[in-house]
């Protein structure tokens, strides 16, 4: 993974100082694709954040734990709105945010291991993947780009869409999206990108998961592929 100032397809916020550190120094989470972390904490000294809680939260993992706080710290990246007289936002519906919504771990995780796969895949492997989303995944992009947060991709579609048939729309969506992945990893907008994946993200996930059954099936293991001769059985005394 790139970086703590490399450009990256997929861009995280953390919602909790103590529960954010923690994953990215256990290593669940890359540190390299997390902007900032925000808290509701009231410290004026992020040192003294940082004795109170690397006892508190981070004991299992100190060393580790100090290189990923003060990589933030120098970076501006701990950020704390109440010292400012403003609310952190709410971390109920998952530590994590990207885009507007947000994530516990394991989901992050997967949708950052997912991009990965999807995007090192050449480009005819990736558009052949395309050419094959089911009905379902191509109105679940339609009625997105609509009326949710894939609009910015498409926001002439109704007038490009009209008069066109159900195959025509079909190839019209496709051929967007196709184009809008070549501009990896450098997406313009940069926010579409994780709201994209996220739609395809059960298809993705299928054809995955898919291919690695296969590919385990057409595997056969050594001692099972070697050719041996027939050994001949005594025959039976008469």
């Amino acid at each position: 993974m790139a970086d703590m100032n490399g450009k990256l397809p997929i861009e995280a916020v953390g919602l909790s100082i103590s529960r954010c550190i923690l994953v990215l120094a256990e290593g669940r989470i890359p540190a390299g694709v997390v902007r900032k972390i925000i808290g509701g904490t009231l410290f004026d000294n992020l040192d003294n954040m940082w004795q109170e809680y690397s006892q508190k939260y981070w004991s299992s993992c100190t060393l580790r734990a100090r290189t990923v706080f003060y990589q933030f710290v120098e970076k501006n990246g701990i950020d704390q709105p109440r010292l400012r007289g403003e609310e952190p936002p709410d971390s109920a519906a998952g530590i994590w945010m990207v885009g507007g919504r947000r994530y516990e771990t394991a989901a992050l995780k997967e949708l950052l291991d997912i991009s990965d796969t999807f995007l090192k895949m050449p480009a005819p492997s990736r558009d052949s993947l395309l050419g094959m989303l089911p009905p379902d995944a191509i109105t679940a992009l339609q009625d997105s780009i609509l009326k949710g947060n894939l609009k910015p991709l498409m926001p002439d579609f109704v007038a490009r869409a009209a008069g066109k048939s159900k195959e025509e729309t079909t190839a019209l969506i496709v051929g967007r999206i196709r184009e809008f992945l070549s501009m990896a990893p450098n997406f313009q907008p940069p926010d579409l990108y994780p709201e994209l994946l996220q739609v395809l993200l059960p298809y993705i996930r299928m054809r995955t998961v898919e291919k690695s059954v296969v590919s385990t099936k057409t595997e056969r293991p050594v001692q099972f592929s070697q050719i041996r001769k027939a050994v001949r059985l005594p025959e039976s005394e008469k």
